[in-house]
């Protein structure tokens, strides 16, 4: 595997676990906005409710008034986060297929290039069984990118 597809690799990888850090850091702020908007929600009932015990029938109708639509408001609120909550999940899923895929990718082609690896080594012990140790102009020489790996696989000599 070449130097530039493991960078790239590894650009993907660390590109991907960034975004997985950053839509779970997202969700769990949601989390506790939403939390933090239920205890104001709460908060203003009850003082809502204590208002309106104590102010004439216009401003109790008033508060329920203003209640209901800051519920309104918030149950839209939750609404609205739990579909972004929603979409975090699916992308994150979709993120989640990707890195399969590419570890798929890479199991095959470390695979590929273990098969290929042997065969080099087993045409190399073969060239120097039967041609001898002086090798000849015609056998193109191993490429230096894969030498150490081929030496690595050839028969002890």
């Amino acid at each position: 595997m070449d130097p530039v597809t493991i960078g790239g690799l590894a650009s993907s990888a660390v590109v991907v676990t960034g975004g997985l850090w950053k839509i779970r850091k997202e969700a769990r702020e949601l989390t506790a906005q939403r939390d933090r908007d239920r205890a104001e929600l709460d908060t203003s009932k009850r003082k809502a409710e204590v208002e309106a015990r104590s102010a004439a029938v216009d401003a109790a109708e008033s508060a329920v008034g203003v209640v209901k639509s800051a519920m309104e408001t918030q149950g839209e609120t939750v609404t609205s986060l739990q579909r972004r909550v929603d979409d975090q999940g699916v992308r994150l899923t979709d993120s989640e297929r990707q890195i399969t895929r590419q570890a798929e990718r890479i199991t095959d082609l470390d695979l590929r290039h273990g098969v290929a690896v042997s065969h080099i080594a087993e045409r190399e012990d073969a060239a120097d069984e039967h041609l001898g140790p002086t090798r000849p102009a015609w056998l193109p020489p191993i490429p230096d990118l894969i030498r150490p790996d081929v030496d690595a696989a050839r028969r002890p000599h």
